[in-house]
């Protein structure tokens, strides 16, 4: 049974996750503690509902991540991409390398972590992005509670629960997926600590703002520590009388080292025990600041043109509901710290990526439950001021639902993954019929151990491959040289054959070839 192409697993969850959230925005009107409850839910049941779209590793950056925590699984100190590589390899392509240091690991040791318990799939690959964005909107509330009011929270969370961009991250569609959802989830956890440090002025919140900073820094390098810039933005704004009093700068400083102390060590580690490896990834990462990095380059308007319309959406009226929504919030604030850490935190962002060389859509979205706040913010606001209508709340709920459908997007959803089912329908092709591939493996090479050259049905589908199996894989064909030093060390040898092998490997007997999958 189908609806849409989807099957009636996946109708079931996203039924029951629209459920949820409608109970939940129910209760909210009634000032029910069980609503963040079902919000929470709702968004747990919409994170799997997407990420089980893809029964594929999407291209390209989940591959490799979940390549590299697959092999952390077994030992959480050594990240790998190839485990055991029978060819010699070039540290300094983090695409085809054996120490893997090109991000920060603390979002490949909670993958690896769900790869330790329920295998090598694509559900425990996704499943940690799954739990932070159902974690998320209950971040956002309570940030939006401080703020503003339980209303207006309850709105921006809501918003950003279903918002497209923030999901597809969780099914790997679109780059650097789950680095992105983690770097969120505790840079949002680190302003969330912040917000209420200003409000109670208790000790343990600057212990949480500089562990969630200092686990941001371990997804995201130093641009996890952009809760220490804002905050000194702040305070440098409204404690003037305060600037020369060192016991001031205390609580920020206890904070940063706490910070320090959970990220510091990774790199002492990583530094000592792979020095060529670390030193070469620095370098590169630095690189971004004045290069266009793998050709994700673009003007310096990128982030407010190309970037805007793919995080939140390709319309003018969505831009102006935006624009409107965060000039009212910073206009509105009643607290003058609220207002310059709003301000401070779009500026500062902004201004750095449109001045950094590299390009790529998802580096403001640290904003975006910023601007889902905004948006519930407006949605309250209105609905305050038309307060003497009897409609006022219907016409709050009816705004809410249509800015929540757009947000979610059915028609990238749709493009995105539902319509290459039913190409895969008509002619198998893709990632299906690399999967496909990978499923027959077993069948030809019978588990032992095999270095599987020519396997590239798509870019980097030899990653996926090794994540699925437990053959070696590169996606070139090999050299006569190649295979001879391979046949030295009593290699196991396989070609996928694709019709263009050259005859010394076609001719070669000892050289298992495997057929590319047939509808």
């Amino acid at each position: 049974m189908t609806f849409f192409k989807l099957d009636i697993f996946e109708i079931i969850l996203l039924g029951s996750a629209l459920l949820f959230f409608w109970w939940a925005t129910y209760l909210n009107h009634k000032k029910n503690n069980f609503a963040l409850k079902s919000l929470f839910i709702g968004s747990f049941l919409l994170g799997l509902f997407y990420a089980g779209l893809d029964p594929f590793l999407n291209l390209w950056d989940e591959q490799f991540h979940a390549l590299v925590a697959k092999n952390l699984a077994s030992d959480f100190l050594t990240p790998k991409l190839y485990k055991n590589p029978s060819l010699p390899l070039n540290y300094k392509y983090w695409t085809a390398n054996e120490v893997w240091l090109h991000k920060q690991p603390l979002f490949l040791w909670q993958i690896a972590l769900s790869i330790k318990v329920f295998g090598a799939t694509t559900f425990a690959v996704r499943l940690p992005s799954v739990i932070m964005h159902s974690l998320l909107p209950i971040l956002i509330y309570k940030t939006g509670e401080i703020i503003f009011n339980n209303r207006a929270g309850f709105y921006g969370a809501l918003i950003f629960a279903v918002s497209s961009y923030p999901l597809e991250l969780v099914v790997g569609k679109y780059a650097t997926d789950h680095n992105d959802i983690a770097f969120l989830f505790y840079t949002t956890a680190s302003f969330w600590a912040w917000f209420e440090y200003q409000k109670e002025n208790k000790w343990y919140w600057l212990i949480l703002i500089g562990v969630f900073s200092g686990c941001a820094v371990l997804v995201k390098w130093l641009l996890g520590l952009l809760i220490y810039v804002i905050w000194a933005v702040v305070k440098l704004s409204t404690e003037k009388k305060k600037l020369l009093v060192t016991k001031s700068y205390f609580p920020l400083l206890i904070s940063f080292v706490i910070c320090c102390i959970l990220f510091v060590p990774w790199q002492i580690y990583s530094f000592s025990l792979f020095p060529e490896e670390a030193a070469h990834e620095f370098s590169y990462n630095s690189k971004h600041l004045f290069e266009a990095i793998e050709g994700h380059g673009g003007s310096w308007s990128f982030h407010f043109t190309e970037g805007i319309k793919k995080l939140y959406g390709d319309s003018f009226i969505v831009l102006i509901v935006i624009i409107t929504a965060v000039i009212l919030t910073i206009i509105k604030s009643e607290n003058i710290k609220y207002k310059i850490f709003f301000t401070s935190l779009i500026i500062v962002i902004y201004l750095f990526f449109s001045l950094v060389a590299t390009k790529m859509v998802s580096y403001p979205i640290i904003i975006f439950p910023f601007v889902c706040l905004s948006i519930g913010f407006l949605i309250n606001y209105t609905s305050n001021l038309i307060k003497s209508l009897r409609l006022n709340q219907i016409i709050s709920k009816v705004t809410l639902i249509i800015i929540c459908l757009s947000a979610f997007n059915y028609n990238q959803l749709y493009s995105n993954h539902i319509k290459s089912r039913k190409e895969s329908e008509k002619n198998l092709v893709g990632e299906f019929k690399e999967l496909r591939m990978i499923e027959s493996l077993d069948n030809y090479l019978k588990k032992e151990k095999y270095v599987l050259f020519n396997n590239s049905i798509t870019p980097y589908g030899h990653i996926a491959t090794m994540f699925f199996t437990q053959y070696e894989s590169y996606s070139f064909i090999p050299s006569e040289e190649q295979i001879q030093f391979l046949k030295n060390k009593n290699s196991k040898i396989a070609c996928l054959n694709n019709g263009v092998l050259p005859s010394y490997i076609l001719h070669d007997k000892t050289i298992r070839l495997v057929p590319l999958p047939k509808k």
